[in-house]
């Protein structure tokens, strides 16, 4: 297999290549601040005085961190 130097360096003028370049570093920045905030959010569910957010904040919790 011969890599191809002149498709690879011609990706770099590529419209197209650019924009599914940021469309991707869009989604991935969408996706890690959704995540810390509700991540955060569950963090706090879990320190309530309220039992019933608690229980459920900890189930929610033990689910995702028992999935391999």
């Amino acid at each position: 297999m011969v890599f191809d130097w002149q498709y690879t360096l011609g990706l770099l003028w590529s419209r197209d290549f650019w924009r599914a370049t940021l469309t991707v570093v869009e989604l991935s920045i969408a996706s890690w601040t959704i995540s810390v905030v509700l991540g955060f959010g569950v963090a706090l569910a879990r320190q309530s005085p309220n039992w019933l957010l608690r229980r459920t904040s900890a189930s929610y919790i033990w689910f995702f961190r028992s999935l391999p």
